[in-house]
Order: C-alpha cells, then structure tokens, then sequence
C-alpha cells in the first residue's frame, strides 16, 4: 500500500494513526479471517488449532464489523456465559484480532484482581502470540510481569486490576474489557474505567462487559438491563452443541448445585438468591452513612476506645488489610481502612505500627493464621510495653470464625455498627453465603474471586472490644446504643 510522500515528514505515532484510517476491513476478509486465518494461525496449549465456536464467531463477526464501519451497533457489548462456556477464549481472540488489524490500538483488560488478569486473557493472546513464529514477529515486546504486550504497529495491551482504583487512572483506551463485571464494584468501573474511553479516536472505541449473572447488585446487572449494550447470553446447552462442554458432567454438577444455583452458573439466568447472602446487603446499604476522611486528629480523642483489626496476605495472592474502628457511647464507627499487597512482612511491621500511632490505637487484632502468626508474634513485643494490646485470631477454627462473622451480622443488622460510604467495602459484603451443615447447623463460605479482606479486617477489629474486656451480653446491649449522628 502506498502513502503520500507527506507521510514521511509526521512522526511515527501520526504514521500509524494514518495507516489505520487507510485500514477497511470488508465483508468478505472479515469472513475469511473468522472462517479460515484464526483456525490457521491460533494454536492451543495443547498444540491443535483454535476453532471458534458458532457463537464465537457469530459475535466476533458483529464486533469486527462494529469496528471497522461496517455495522450499526453501539461498540458496547454486555456477555453473559455459563462457567466454561468460552466467553474468555472469545474476548482473547477479539483482543488479539483488534490489535493486529487497527494499528495504535490501546487495549486494556481489566479484572477484579490481578492475577485473574494475568492468567484469563492475557495469558491467552501471550501464548497465541509466541507459539506462532509468524505472528511472534510482530511482537516488539512483552513484558509479562506487568502485563503488557506490544505490537511493532504500535497497538498495545495492558493488564490491570480493580482492587486498586487509583491505579487505573491516567489510561486511555480504544477498547476495554473488564472481565467478571459482576464481582468489579460499580462505582470503580463507572468513575474510573469508563473515563478511559472517553478520546474521539478514528475508530469506534469498544467496551466489553462480561461475567457470569451471579450477583444483580452489579455493573453487569446494569448494562444487561441497559439500551446502550448488544447482548448476548452463552448456556451450558450452546457449549454442548459446539462441544465444548460436557453434557455428562453438566448433568453431576446439577446435582450438587440448588435449582437457583444452576440457572445462575449453567442457564445464565438472572436470578435472586439473597437469602442466601450472609449479610443483609439493604441493611449494609443503610449502615453506610460514615463519610471517608470525615474525622481528624483532634476527633479521634472523642472516641471512648479505637481497635485496629488486621487480616494478613496470604500466598501473595490477596491484600493486607486494616480496619481502624472507634467505639463512641456503645455505638461502633469504621473510622478509615487501608490495604496493601506485594510488601514483606517487615515493611508491613512497620506499616502497622505506623497506623496504630497514627490513630491512636489502644488495640490491635492481628489473624494469625499462616504468615499472620509471625507478624503477630513481632508486633506483640514491639506494641504492648507502650501499653497498647496485641490479640491474634485464628480464622483456621470454624466455631470461632462463624461466631466471629455472626458478630459483625448482628452489629449491622441489629446493633449500632455504623459503616463508610464506600463502594469497595460493600461489594466486599457480597462474598459472604451461608452454607448449611448436614448437622443442620450455619457455616459461612466465601465466594472465589471476590475480595473479602477488608471485611475479614473489620470483623477482627469489632472483636477486639470483646476481647478480654467485657461479656457477650455488655457488648450487644441495645440500651447504649446511640444514632449515627453522635459524631458526624
């Protein structure tokens, strides 16, 4: 293809962003590639060519033709699937693709925590790239320990998570895809992650929403119900047929699953399954009135006694988080929280004791479970001959765990627990479920992929007025208990 001699005198990026206004896909090389060039050139792990299944390519089709000025759609696509329905295989190979064909392209995927970022699409596109020697020349280079791929055309992809709002600021993007919407906080993707679409480029910017129907208190839940989005719903029923999916297997795991349960993971279907949540998601909402930021130095001596609770990392794979709760006339207020990941444990040593000065702690709740015992050791010696009391908790016994988490219900629910105002927090209290014995007595059980830390924190924290310090009964006694207003 020849380009005015003009060309010579822009720099590179104006190059590349002239090359792709010469880009026009048609009709007929779009269905060239989706029949032909991916089954050709994609290999599996396993060293056999990719093929898309008839959804898989039904939607890729609406999307490149969306993308390239051929279609009339919104450039907004909400995905629903069964478990293992290959909605992420599907979002990989439009990735890649959109990368390749649109020169300067910025991709971002986004997950609810990095590591499902990593080993989901990225890895996916990575190994695509690398077990074509073809394709792998058009790599300049990949960085695989941040996540990022770059293309000698200049596109770009990048991997980043939603645990970490703040982090996600400053990216702009021609296509972004948050994968398990459903478990990312709405206000995260709403203030941070749509901003990043928001520069007129030359083609049409993409945004891909997708997850499993597991929770309506979503995004997912908002832009399935919305008119801006094309819609698509994958069921165990369609990955049977393109056999993909087991119907054996499918049929054992309906025994084990509620009939709700099944629709929810298999049928795609949306349905309400709150009274299984452990905590009372409206009565969450309702003890959210605690403003962030709204105390100071000076208003944390009103507080009768502040605890500090802290759930420690484990296996590098989540967050150590802080909780500083103040108790103020037998009414408990979450004061601030804090959270941090890829630190030692002597940097989080001093972290904390950082944090116990500065809010002027008199208690602080460690777990102690795995890594947490040495941090909890530590701390003891270096806290309690400045008066200020180290306890540990074990998460490993399940008594003292559901009484633990059974505490914090029946604060929010019944007692003056008075919560901040924060979109992250509450997402967090959707991880929580009960789980029935076959005793016939209650468990709780979290939900894979969904952060709990800051919960597991302020459930330590509320146990710490209750430790070694007062009775069951003193602690709940409704007598005392005042309005959110006693201090805000």
């Amino acid at each position: 293809m020849a380009y005015p001699i003009y060309l010579k005198r822009l720099n590179k990026r104006e190059i590349l962003i002239e090359k792709m206004k010469a880009i026009r896909l048609s009709e007929a090389r779009i269905e060239r590639i989706l029949n032909s060039w991916i089954s050709a050139n994609l290999i599996r792990p396993d060293g056999q060519p990719l093929e898309l299944t008839k959804y898989q390519r039904q939607i890729s089709e609406t999307v490149l033709r969306d993308a390239f000025g051929l279609g009339s759609g919104s450039g907004k696509y909400c995905i629903i699937s069964c478990t293992r329905g290959g909605k992420t295989e599907l979002v990989s190979v439009l990735g890649l693709l959109l990368a390749l064909l649109r020169p300067a392209t910025q991709i971002v995927i986004i997950a609810p925590i990095y590591r499902q970022a990593i080993e989901g699409i990225f890895e996916r596109i990575d190994g695509y790239l690398w077990r074509n020697k073809k394709l792998w020349r058009a790599v300049r280079r990949i960085q695989r320990h941040n996540g990022r791929i770059e293309l000698k055309n200049g596109s770009k992809i990048l991997c980043l998570s939603a645990t970490n709002p703040e982090g996600l600021l400053g990216y702009g993007a021609d296509v972004v895809i948050v994968d398990e919407a459903g478990s990312t906080p709405r206000d995260v993707i709403k203030q941070r992650i749509l901003r990043m679409l928001m520069t007129k480029k030359e083609g049409k910017n993409l945004l891909f929403t997708i997850g499993t129907p597991h929770i309506k208190d979503s995004y997912l839940w908002d832009a399935w119900n919305s008119g801006d989005f094309e819609k698509y719903r994958i069921t165990w029923r369609d990955a049977v047929k393109e056999g993909i999916m087991s119907k054996d297997e499918v049929d054992f795991v309906r025994k084990q699953l509620s009939e709700d349960e099944f629709d929810i993971w298999y049928n795609c279907q949306w349905r309400d399954i709150s009274e299984d949540d452990f905590f009372d998601m409206a009565r969450v909402r309702e003890k959210m009135v605690v403003e962030k930021k709204s105390y100071d130095n000076k208003s944390l001596n009103y507080f009768d006694e502040i605890v500090l609770g802290c759930d420690i990392a484990r296996h590098g794979s989540s967050k150590t988080a802080v909780v500083v709760l103040g108790r103020l006339e037998g009414s408990y207020y979450m004061i601030d929280y804090r959270t941090v990941s890829k630190k030692g444990l002597s940097w989080q040593l001093g972290w904390l004791e950082n944090l116990v000065k500065k809010f002027k702690a008199s208690k602080v709740v460690i777990d102690e479970t795995g890594l947490g015992s040495g941090v909890h050791d530590v701390l003891k010696e270096r806290l309690e001959d400045k008066g200020i009391s180290v306890v540990g908790f074990n998460f490993g016994k399940r008594k003292e765990r559901f009484n633990l988490y059974d505490n914090l219900k029946y604060q929010i629910e019944e007692g003056g627990l008075f919560l901040l105002r924060d979109e992250r927090l509450r997402q967090q209290f959707n991880a929580f479920k009960v789980k029935y014995r076959a005793d016939g007595g209650k468990d709780v059980i979290k939900l894979r992929n969904f952060e709990s830390d800051i919960v597991d924190a302020l459930a330590l924290s509320l146990y710490g007025f209750n430790s070694g310090r007062c009775s069951v009964a003193d602690f709940m006694n409704l007598d005392e208990l005042v309005g959110a207003g006693a201090l805000w």
